[in-house]
C-alpha cells in the first residue's frame, strides 16, 4: 500500500494495513510502520522534518537497516545510508565522515554480525563518538540500536540502547528523537 501527500511518502510492507495522512500528521489506522501508542497526537511529521540520521551498519545488516530507513523516512526524518545516499563516482571515503558531523542523530546499528567486525563500522563509531564530544552533556545524538539480541561493544555501553524488535522499540527510538528534537527548539 502506498498513500502520498504533499512531500510525505509512505510505503506498507503489510498490504492488509490502513493508513492515512492529513496536514503534517501521520495517523496510523493500522499498525504497519509504527507500534502500538504511537499516534499523530503523541508525534508529528512537523516535529521531525529534516532532521539529518545517519545509519552506521555492517553491509551483512544491510536488509534490516533498509527497514529501519524506510520507516524514518515515513516518519519525515532524513535518513542516510551509502547503499541508498552516496551519489555514483562520489568519493565515499570523505562523504561520510562529512555527513556524520552534519548528522543531528547516529544510529549504530548492531547485531551479531556487527559487534565483532572490523573496519568501516568501528571507524564510523569512532567518528561519531568524535562528533559526540562536542555535544551538550544531556545532548542524545549517538543511538546504539540493538537488530537482534547481541552484546554492545565497550565503547557504546555508556549510551543507554534500544532493543529495535522489541514491542516497544520503535516507540521508544521515535519518542527519543522526538524529545530530542523539541530540546534544541527551546
Amino acid at each position: 500500500m502506498q498513500a502520498s501527500h504533499s512531500s510525505i511518502s509512505v510505503v506498507a510492507q503489510d498490504p492488509g494495513a490502513t493508513l492515512s495522512v492529513t496536514t503534517d500528521l501521520l495517523k496510523v489506522a493500522a499498525n504497519p510502520l509504527f507500534p502500538q501508542g504511537f499516534t499523530a497526537s503523541t508525534h508529528s511529521n512537523a516535529d521531525c522534518a529534516g532532521a539529518r540520521i545517519f545509519l552506521s551498519y555492517t553491509r551483512a545488516d544491510e536488509t534490516q537497516v533498509t527497514a529501519i530507513y524506510h520507516r524514518l523516512t515515513a516518519a519525515g526524518f532524513t535518513p542516510w545510508m551509502d547503499t541508498r545516499d552516496l551519489l555514483p563516482g562520489e568519493m565515499w571515503e570523505q562523504s561520510i565522515p562529512r555527513v556524520i558531523r552534519q548528522a543531528d542523530f547516529v544510529l549504530v546499528c548492531l547485531s551479531k554480525n556487527a559487534v565483532n567486525k572490523r573496519g568501516f563500522l568501528q571507524r564510523e563509531i569512532k567518528q561519531a563518538l568524535d562528533q559526540w564530544q562536542e555535544k551538550l552533556e544531556y545532548d542524545i545524538y549517538l543511538i546504539p540500536v540493538l537488530l537482534d539480541p547481541c552484546g554492545v561493544p565497550d565503547t557504546l555501553r555508556r549510551f543507554h540502547w534500544v532493543e529495535i524488535n522489541d514491542t516497544d522499540g520503535w516507540y521508544r527510538l521515535f519518542s527519543s528523537l522526538h524529545i530530542v528534537l523539541e530540546r534544541k527548539r527551546l
